[in-house]
């Protein structure tokens, strides 16, 4: 095979059709955070690209949840996208009982949770003579005393008939604060105007308080793959290639829970980022613990210790979880190619944050040893992440690199077939995969020095039971020694593809 980049379909004088594009060599990594939130919705995957972002959806930190220090690390240190799927064990949402002329208007909070403190108003402006329309105003406060506002929807001109374009039925339903829970009244709700002009304006306050629920169990965390909830809620959304379930300390992830993850990871291609547990107090129990566990897995990597931020946050004494600070720095590798040399990605803690323990470079070997990451002071007393190394004591960038590639090449080709052109689909799809795995080979991805080392693509035609597809070999560990894959287009077409997703085995889509 020659080493230089296959021509464009366009250009090409077999007749290629047009459609094919490069496929792309940097990768926008997407972490996902499982956990209890302040608020939110519950085994919903919401994407974000911010810290506030995320505050708009989830709130704030929590004394009993560390997913929002985790999603601060991870923007903190160069992450650009997450996925949340909030869990909650139980949680009861607030109530608010709205006087009306013949009874009760019975709203509830949208989400459960104590933090969703509601509040409305109701007026008669503009629609004084219009006996059934009124004027709503649904306000989020502070728990605290001050009642600061933290968000408000303004509802003009609500109907209490159902059949209006603006009855409280519709307008409700687009409502990011409150549903509707009961029974419409035939009459309008009752208005809260001032007392007398001046005064501040009075307000329907909950009926019934919110509840946070029970504390997570591993089953709230693990979820149910047949409903689409806990770890399962992250297969309705954006593929993701990194998961976290931030816990503080003194909560930590049950074997069952811990099992479920990894496996879900390995399906999914993601990497878990696994944070230590609390009976880890120093390098040689981190040892202990990790022989213990007796589960080397390449699709978990783990650290010690844990960190500690300066400032505001640094009352948790057992320290912080590490994992979104971890994905933010493997997030910012990646935007600059999985194919780089490791020692020039940047795994330095930020100054904000330390780590809770010290220490030694030797330690820090023979945790790696182990499959254990560590953070060691570095140059300027800053904490650097070392060993890079998986649960199972592989390097860490290896499977990365294998991770994004087949994925990469797997969306390629599904996108190659969702469009109308299914003419010269086994072509288009032969010269993207050739050209990115020679672009690969030029950045020093793969093993071997000449193409044909590291690399082989074989396109196969349809013929008499046989479906058209491409079978490619990559040199992942030495030159010459390939892991074969195979696609098949038929297979594509049939949109059998998601069921192929995250497969490590001979076939990746069938």
């Amino acid at each position: 095979m020659s080493s230089t980049t296959p021509e464009s379909p366009a250009d090409s004088k077999s007749g290629l059709r047009r459609g094919a594009y490069p496929i792309p060599l940097g990768s926008l990594t997407t972490a996902g955070f499982l956990g209890r939130t302040e608020r939110g919705p519950v085994n919903e995957p919401i994407s974000i690209s911010s810290f506030p972002e995320y505050g708009r959806y989830f709130g704030g930190y929590l004394a009993d949840g560390a997913v929002a220090h985790a999603v601060h690390d991870f923007f903190a240190h160069g992450g650009r996208r997450a996925v949340i799927v909030r869990v909650a064990n139980r949680a009861r949402r607030a109530a608010l009982d709205v006087p009306t002329a013949d009874g009760l208007l019975r709203l509830e909070a949208r989400y459960p949770g104590r933090h969703e403190v509601l509040r409305i108003s109701i007026d008669y402006e503009q629609v004084e003579r219009d006996l059934a329309s009124f004027n709503l105003v649904v306000q989020r406060v502070s728990a605290g005393g001050n009642r600061l506002v933290e968000d408000q929807e303004i509802y003009p001109l609500v109907s209490m008939r159902e059949s209006d374009p603006r009855s409280i039925a519709r307008v409700l339903a687009e409502s990011r604060l409150v549903t509707l829970a009961g029974p419409i009244p035939a009459q309008r709700p009752l208005a809260t105007p001032p007392a007398r002009p001046g005064d501040p304006v009075r307000y329907v306050n909950l009926t019934v308080p919110g509840d946070d629920g029970d504390a997570l169990t591993d089953y709230d965390l693990i979820g149910s793959d047949r409903d689409g909830t806990g770890l399962f809620a992250f297969g309705r959304g954006p593929r993701i290639d990194l998961l976290a379930i931030p816990l503080l300390p003194e909560i930590e992830l049950g074997t069952t829970a811990f099992v479920a993850a990894a496996r879900f990871c390995e399906r999914q291609r993601a990497l878990l980022i696994w944070d230590p547990p609390a009976a880890w107090q120093s390098a040689d129990a981190a040892m202990l613990g990790s022989r213990r566990l007796d589960f080397a897995h390449s699709g978990v990597m783990t650290y010690f210790p844990r960190i500690r931020p300066r400032g505001a946050r640094a009352r948790q004494g057992g320290g912080l979880p590490a994992c979104g600070a971890i994905a933010g720095m493997l997030a910012a590798r990646d935007q600059r190619g999985v194919f780089g040399r490791d020692e020039d990605a940047d795994y330095t803690l930020r100054a904000a944050f330390t780590p809770v323990l010290s220490l030694s470079a030797l330690e820090a070997q023979r945790l790696a040893r182990y499959g254990i990451n560590s953070f060691v002071q570095a140059t300027g007393g800053l904490a650097r992440l070392v060993g890079r190394v998986t649960l199972a004591g592989r390097a860490l960038d290896r499977r990365r690199l294998r991770a994004f590639l087949l994925n990469s090449i797997e969306d390629a080709v599904v996108d190659g077939m969702s469009d109308h052109d299914q003419g010269g689909a086994l072509e288009r799809a032969e010269w993207q995969i050739r050209r990115f795995l020679d672009e690969l080979h030029r950045h020093g991805a793969l093993r071997g020095q000449s193409p044909s080392q590291a690399y082989f693509v074989e396109a196969r035609q349809a013929a008499a039971n046989i479906a058209p597809g491409i079978r490619f070999g990559i040199a992942f560990s030495e030159p010459g020694r390939f892991v074969e894959f195979t696609i098949d287009l038929a297979g594509v077409r049939a949109g059998r593809v998601q069921k192929a997703r995250g497969l490590e085995a001979e076939q990746i889509l069938s």
